[in-house]
């Protein structure tokens, strides 16, 4: 590994819609980087088309133009520095903001952007489809993280350490001793990197597998919690989990069905997301199949809907999501 890494940012200013422009741009940009003996030289989110696109990118003989370009840069600039660089992604049928690290003349990596804005002028819902989180990609012997605009603002692993004690989405050599004083110092810092310098760790969002997003629209509610669900196996099955006495006052271990037999019981209340990812979970006997079937199931935003049609207003969510039941009586939802 080495002792030294030198990067290039480029914060240059792409035209929209001018892909072979912007291309060249990056050419000029790589060519200074590799002048400069660089390890990478790193171009802004949606480079290659200029952002923001908006319904352009959903023309195919427009992002098929937009990738090829990349695939052209990867192979001009084979003999240098890495390059890292903006534009839409195709995976199967999905369209995708991504971002590419291009060396040896070839795309090392891509990965997918996450966590897609939907306010104020983003309407990135509408556009692209939400990608898996990616892990890191070595570059000279130097494990780099590529996270795309509000994939690095979420504090998934960050809030999980701090709030339960464990340390999930992170590679490196993990005990329950050392989580216990991982968390210790993260909530005496309030920042994560801290922590991964002082234990040697990185980040490796890859063993989270995205489960469910729940966005409720209500004007009635006064503040609103747009939710990631995912999946991660802890790999040491249940171990001491402590209260941060700030989000939390009660934690315990329990399977899916048992939370829901509790709920019936009376013993723990549960709100209408929860019971409906309850339900989910509970479909499977162990990570593997619960697994299997989150990456087969494309995440979809859900938004609760009242169902005012029949003899009293139900809560809806959609059909096609993966949720065995997907409705309750508003009454009762209103009781947790």
């Amino acid at each position: 590994m080495t002792d030294r890494f030198r990067i290039l940012l480029c914060q240059l200013n792409p035209t929209l819609g001018d892909i072979a422009g912007n291309a060249a741009k990056a050419r000029v940009a790589w060519n200074e980087g590799k002048a400069a003996g660089v390890n990478l030289v790193a171009l802004p989110e949606m480079f290659i088309t200029g952002y923001q696109t908006q319904d352009l990118v959903r023309k195919p003989v427009f992002h098929q133009t937009a990738i090829a370009a990349i695939e052209a840069l990867a192979a001009d600039c084979a003999d240098g520095p890495a390059l890292a660089i903006g534009g839409p992604g195709l995976e199967g049928a999905g369209l995708f903001n991504a971002y590419y690290i291009l060396k040896g003349g070839k795309i090392l990596s891509r990965a997918l952007k996450h966590e897609l804005p939907n306010e104020t002028v983003f309407d990135e819902v509408r556009l692209f489809d939400s990608g898996a989180p990616a892990g890191p990609v070595a570059i000279d012997g130097v494990r780099i993280g590529t996270p795309i605009c509000e994939d690095a603002w979420h504090e998934d692993v960050s809030e999980t350490l701090e709030e339960t004690g464990l340390a999930i989405g992170l590679a490196g050599d993990i005990d329950a001793n050392k989580a216990r004083a991982a968390r210790d110092l993260l909530m005496q810092t309030q920042a994560l990197a801290p922590v991964l310098d002082e234990f040697n760790w990185s980040l490796d969002l890859a063993q989270l597998t995205p489960f469910a997003r729940w966005f409720p629209q209500n004007e009635k509610i006064p503040r609103v919690f747009d939710t990631r669900f995912y999946l991660a196996d802890l790999g040491t099955g249940a171990v001491d989990i402590e209260v941060d006495q700030t989000e939390n006052s009660r934690l315990f271990w329990i399977d899916a069905q048992g939370a829901l037999d509790m709920a019936e019981a009376g013993d723990i209340k549960l709100i209408f997301p929860t019971r409906r990812n309850l339900e989910r979970l509970a479909l499977f006997s162990s990570y593997e199949e619960t697994k299997a079937h989150a990456e087969a199931t494309p995440v979809k935003t859900i938004i609760p809907q009242i169902d005012k049609s029949g003899d009293k207003p139900m809560l809806r969510i959609v059909e096609d999501a993966g949720y065995p039941i997907t409705s309750e009586l508003l009454e009762s939802v209103a009781r947790g």
